[in-house]
């Protein structure tokens, strides 16, 4: 399988079952859809090599191997990629504890921090990070695509780039409600919201006189 017509198949694969925004799916980098196949097979036990968002025929096996087992044809990208994610979404419940799929945003009174400009509490203001199925779409619209990966009993979110490692994004689950992340000695609290929050507010220059 050529490589422009699996990365094809994995957005549109992913989109089908509900993976991805619209918007994402259009202008998201195609690795980290590739990423997320990749991530879940491995989460799974499956060996789709690297976790670089390159598609290459390890990946055509893993997927091919996951399917057999399941009876589904490998070519049918939405039955696989629902089945597919599914099936990470019950591994995470049982590895660290819960299921993250759904919108989280920064707790700053839980994390002991002073709050940022006028945003005091969760899930009220732009900024909150959606987890579907692995991916964790930064920002409320959608943009700058992280996918997760199973590190212990804990997430670790995948660099975009090959060879590089973001070592503050490694999450672990305190409730099903709530991730924590250390970052300089600072734990982060995070909480899970009950949908999406409203968009942020546009900036404004001057001083407002």
């Amino acid at each position: 399988m050529g490589r422009r017509r699996a990365t094809a198949l994995a957005a549109a694969a992913l989109l089908a079952a509900g993976t991805v925004p619209s918007r994402a799916a259009t202008d998201a980098a195609p690795a980290a859809l590739v990423q997320a196949y990749q991530s879940g097979l491995a989460i799974l036990g499956y060996d789709p090599g690297a976790l670089d968002g390159v598609w290459r025929p390890q990946v055509d096996a893993a997927v091919a191997a996951f399917a057999a087992e399941r009876g589904l044809d490998p070519a049918d990208g939405s039955g696989v990629a629902s089945l597919l994610f599914a099936a990470v979404r019950q591994r995470l419940a049982v590895e660290i504890g819960m299921d993250p799929t759904g919108w989280w945003d920064f707790d700053w009174q839980a994390s002991g921090l002073p709050p940022s400009g006028e945003v005091q509490w969760p899930c009220q203001a732009g900024g909150s990070w959606r987890v579907s199925d692995g991916i964790v779409w930064s920002g409320w619209d959608g943009s700058a695509p992280l996918v997760l990966a199973l590190a212990g009993d804990r997430l670790q979110a995948l660099s975009p780039e090959p060879g590089r490692s973001i070592p503050a994004n490694v999450f672990a689950a305190r409730d099903a409600d709530t991730l924590l992340r250390t970052v300089d000695g600072t734990t982060e609290v995070w909480v899970r919201c009950d949908g999406p929050p409203p968009p942020p507010m546009p900036c404004t220059g001057g001083t407002g006189e």
